[in-house]
C-alpha cells in the first residue's frame, strides 16, 4: 500500500511515514478489513 499526501498544511519535511501517511494508511487498511477505528 502506498499513501501519497498531495496537499497538506504541514511543511514537506514533516510529511513522513510515521507522521501524516501512517494514520491515513491505518484507517484505509482498517476499513478494508472491517475493523473499527481505535
Amino acid at each position: 500500500m502506498a499513501v501519497v499526501v498531495e496537499d497538506a498544511s504541514a511543511d514537506r519535511g514533516e510529511i513522513s511515514g510515521g507522521g501524516n501517511a501512517a494514520p491515513i494508511a491505518r484507517a484505509v487498511m482498517a476499513a478494508v478489513v472491517g475493523e473499527k477505528k481505535r
